[in-house]
C-alpha cells in the first residue's frame, strides 16, 4: 500500500462498536395476531446477576411467568389469551394456549442458551461491560499491535 498527503488521526468512537445484551435476539421469538405481533419481554440482564458471587445463573423464577408485547403494550400471559381468544390461533395450532406453550420453550431455552454462553464468558473475563450486557467490539482489545496498525477504516473527515 503506497499513500501520499495523508493525515492519520485517532478517533476512538470510530473504531469502538458496542452490542447490548440479548445479541442474539431480534425482539425474541415470537407469534403473529392478525397484524400485530406477539414477542415475549426479555428480562433485564441485571436480574439474572448474583453480586454475592460475582456469577450470573439461570433464574427460573424470571421465566415463570413471561410478559408478552402486544400492540405497543405489555401483557401477563392470563391477560393476552383473554384478548387473544377472540382471534383464531395461528394455523400450526389448535388454540391459543397451545402457541403460547410452543413459544414460551421455544423462548426459555434460547434465553437460557445466552445466559449459560454470558455466565461462562464472564466467568472467564470479569469484564464490567460485559456485566453490564454490553460487548465492546472496540478491535484494540482484541488484536495485537501488528495487527491494530493493518486495520484502517477511511473516511472523509470533511
Amino acid at each position: 500500500m503506497q499513500l501520499d498527503n495523508v493525515s492519520a488521526v485517532y478517533d476512538g468512537a470510530a473504531v469502538d462498536f458496542e452490542m447490548r445484551y440479548p445479541w442474539g435476539y431480534s425482539g425474541g421469538p415470537g407469534l403473529s395476531a392478525g397484524l400485530s405481533s406477539l414477542t415475549p419481554l426479555v428480562p433485564d440482564l441485571s436480574e439474572f446477576y448474583d453480586a454475592s458471587t460475582d456469577s450470573y445463573r439461570v433464574k427460573p423464577d424470571l421465566l415463570a411467568e413471561i410478559q408478552y408485547r402486544y400492540r405497543g403494550r405489555n401483557y401477563s400471559r392470563s391477560e393476552l389469551v383473554k384478548l387473544l381468544r377472540q382471534q383464531a390461533p395461528p394455523a400450526d395450532f389448535p388454540d391459543w394456549d397451545t402457541a403460547l406453550d410452543a413459544t414460551e420453550a421455544d423462548f426459555r431455552q434460547k434465553l437460557t442458551d445466552q445466559l449459560t454462553d454470558i455466565a461462562d464468558r464472564y466467568a472467564r473475563t470479569r469484564d464490567a461491560g460485559l456485566r453490564d450486557g454490553k460487548v465492546s467490539l472496540d478491535l484494540s482489545k482484541f488484536l495485537s499491535d501488528k495487527d491494530r496498525v493493518r486495520v484502517v477504516a477511511r473516511r472523509d473527515l470533511n
